[in-house]
């Protein structure tokens, strides 16, 4: 049956049993006719949540192989394939999912509704197959659904026909193709020869990049009519209600859980003995920290400045200790403060990343400036030289500015790309010891956070972390950088075409210009041809 639904495995090996058995295949590699993108396991997940109608996501992924993208996110479509593990991996989870349908009487009515007392296998196919492959179900699958229907009445494994292959049928639709990839072969070829994907294409593209999940039922009658992608207004009054819908925002926020590396959190252990008083549940309190922020300035209508310079955030009695502030409700919930605006001031500021970026005893400038060079202002580093002899420790006599300095300052073998853009970057941070902790001394001498950055504007000074980062919401790199960020998330791949890079640049100078929220971003991106079209075909 999965060969027939387009899995090609391979002819089969004989069990103990002596029954054949088929084997999953290396890849699953689609036609070359169609445009083919894999879910990522959260848009799975995602899928697999709606379709059921379920109030979480099952969990079920957390056992998936990890994808190995070569970006910061793991939705480059370029990367994901299904290898023979991944392949097993989705026949067990959807034995699993099948199951969940046919246990749950509730979720059972969800999927089924009334399709099956007014249509029989055949209009439960029609209905629940055309949800699954996101577009109209074609007669062949019809058939091959049906032909699994019968395989699960056949084998009689509780004697319930409609069990048996209810529960067949949904196997073999979470494991198609047609459900596992965005099968985007409803798509023209215009006049220069440009392929630009049709309506229910665009649907699920749309659904995918905003929402991480398959397109609603106002998505899908207008990919029925044709108007989204004939009428102009249409696609842009879609876009609107999606962008302003709650799954936007959890699209937005994994995006940013990708890009400012908040998994990494757990990884901070700073040193009892300098910390005696430090509390394991920091770490999850930091990561919910982040998160709020982001949320905050996304809800309030901010971009890129006010991610770099807002000095609102959330606290418990854990984190108001780290920043100095006065004591808070332990209420359970993270409550609003501003902080000094002496001190802080934007995301980089934030103690779970200088938390992040540092060594359990001293604050790391390298690690700190090697971040924002790459993510924050998207600087192309060359890659470290083999053998990098460590650095020394601090004599009695210097701080970490000193002792890094001494080491990849001018006049050593990191002259260049760490004296002219790592270092520079990383000591604006200096004002934060390892926890992220606000600081004027370090080891009873003054810490010095000001230096000097070659930004694309030309050359800027600044005292600290905070002028650092308002110079850096103010200049094209950043908001460049950002957009750039937003289009490899949304539209799944590098900005490596000549129109890509010139949508990031066009929005990227918009977003400085304008301000643009980091709603108005996406907005522009995802309406820009670009988004709908793909390269010439080759002849």
């Amino acid at each position: 049956m999965l060969a027939s639904l387009g899995c090609h495995p391979d002819p089969g090996t004989t069990g103990k049993d002596g029954q054949t058995t088929t084997a999953p295949p290396v890849v699953i590699v689609p036609s070359d006719e169609l445009r083919v993108a894999r879910l990522s396991h959260l848009q799975w997940e995602n899928s697999i949540r709606d379709l059921l109608g379920l109030s979480d996501r099952t969990g079920l992924s957390s056992s998936f192989i990890n994808d190995r993208t070569e970006g910061v996110f793991d939705n480059e479509v370029v990367s994901l394939g299904v290898d023979q593990v991944l392949f097993q991996q989705y026949q067990d989870a959807s034995a699993v999912v099948a199951s969940m349908v046919i246990d749950d009487p509730t979720v059972r009515a969800f999927v089924v509704g009334d399709s099956l007392t007014t249509g029989g296998p055949e209009g439960f196919v029609r209905a629940f197959g055309a949800r699954v492959h996101r577009s109209p179900i074609s007669d062949e699958d019809v058939a091959l659904y049906l032909a699994a229907w019968d395989d699960g009445v056949a084998e009689a494994t509780t004697g319930d026909p409609t069990v048996d292959g209810l529960r067949q049928t949904l196997e073999a639709m979470f494991q198609s193709p047609k459900f596992l990839y965005r099968v985007e072969n409803d798509y023209g070829v215009l006049p220069d020869g440009t392929i630009e994907i049709g309506p229910y294409g665009m649907a699920s593209r749309l659904s995918y990049a905003l929402w991480n999940t398959l397109p609603d039922a106002d998505l899908l009658a207008a990919a029925a009519d044709g108007s989204l992608t004939r009428d102009p207004a249409v696609l842009e009054a879609q876009v609107d209600r999606m962008i302003a819908d709650p799954r936007s925002m959890e699209m937005l926020a994994d995006l940013h859980d990708q890009l400012l590396k908040v998994e990494l959190y757990i990884n901070v252990a700073p040193d009892t003995v300098l910390f005696p008083d430090y509390d394991l549940d920091t770490v999850p309190v930091m990561q919910a920290e982040v998160r709020a922020y982001v949320r905050e300035v996304i809800r309030t209508g901010g971009g890129v400045r006010q991610l770099l310079t807002s000095t609102r955030t959330f606290v418990n009695p854990l984190l108001a200790d780290i920043y100095g502030l006065p004591p808070v409700a332990d209420t359970g919930e993270l409550v609003p403060v501003d902080l000094d605006p002496s001190q802080r001031g934007g995301l980089l500021t934030l103690a779970g990343f200088l938390a992040t970026q540092s060594d359990p005893d001293v604050s790391n400038p390298i690690r700190r400036g090697f971040f924002v060079n790459t993510f924050i202002l998207c600087n192309q580093l060359p890659t470290p030289p083999a053998f990098v002899q460590p650095i020394p420790p601090a004599t009695a006599e210097q701080t970490t500015r000193d002792r890094i300095d001494a080491a990849t300052g001018e006049g050593t073998c990191g002259q260049g790309c760490h004296s002219a853009v790592i270092n520079p970057v990383g000591f604006a941070f200096e004002e934060y010891g390892p926890l992220g902790e606000f600081r004027t001394e370090e080891r009873g001498m003054t810490v010095d956070a000001s230096d000097t950055f070659f930004f694309e504007e030309g050359e800027k000074s600044y005292a600290n972390a905070i002028e650092f980062s308002r110079l850096a919401s103010e200049g094209i790199q950043a908001h460049r950088c950002y957009t750039r960020n937003l289009f490899e998330y949304t539209f799944g791949r590098f900005p490596e075409a000549d129109a890509d890079k010139a949508l990031v640049e066009s929005v990227g100078l918009a977003s400085q210009t304008e301000d643009l929220s980091t709603q108005q971003i996406l907005r522009r991106l995802v309406l820009d041809p670009t988004f709908r079209q793909l390269p010439p075909a080759e002849e």
